[in-house]
């Protein structure tokens, strides 16, 4: 990778794989899953194996922190969950990798939505730039009579909780 980065457009600096050497290494890395259990021991494989889980939960961290700019405290947690429902159903139901993948993904998939539609209902501005707005008194942004008339108007479309007003969402 190059000592500094210059992209010219916000789609180049946004995409996953933004260098020559990342799609060489992509396509290098892509058949490892696939040819290490015919060429390495049962011990290696294993490793391999855990490597590429913890690759996987990386990428997604990644993702989310880097492109969303959220921090994801339960990703953690849901591959916790994912994992023992998977082993769960292959040790005690005795189904094969497949089904136990596609359950754990549902089990996962309902704690999560468990939890974020809760979650998502919460209210409050979260946004820096929506406080500093709703923070300001309407006078104190202009002067006069009249001005001061279209700053209340304007305040109160801009933070209709502190306004006064009665506009609901």
């Amino acid at each position: 990778m190059p000592s500094g980065e210059y992209f010219t457009s916000y789609e180049e600096r946004m995409g996953l794989i933004r260098w020559r050497i990342e799609r060489v290494a992509l396509v290098l890395g892509l058949p490892i899953p696939l040819i290490a259990p015919f060429v390495l021991t049962g011990e290696l494989v294993s490793v391999f194996t855990l490597v590429f889980i913890f690759g996987i939960a990386v990428l997604g961290l990644h993702v989310m922190l880097s492109y969303a700019g959220e921090i994801v405290l339960a990703q953690g947690a849901f591959m916790a969950i994912g994992a023992y429902t998977a082993s769960r159903v292959v040790n005690e139901a005795g189904l094969g990798l497949l089904p136990a993948m596609l359950i754990a993904g549902l089990m996962t998939a309902s704690v999560a939505t468990a939890f974020g539609l809760p979650a998502g209902r919460v209210k409050g501005s979260t946004s820096p730039s929506r406080r500093s707005h709703c923070s300001l008194s309407p006078s104190s942004s202009s002067s006069g009579a009249a001005s001061s008339r279209s700053s209340t108007a304007a305040h109160s479309s801009r933070c209709p909780a502190k306004s006064g007003s009665s506009v609901t969402p």
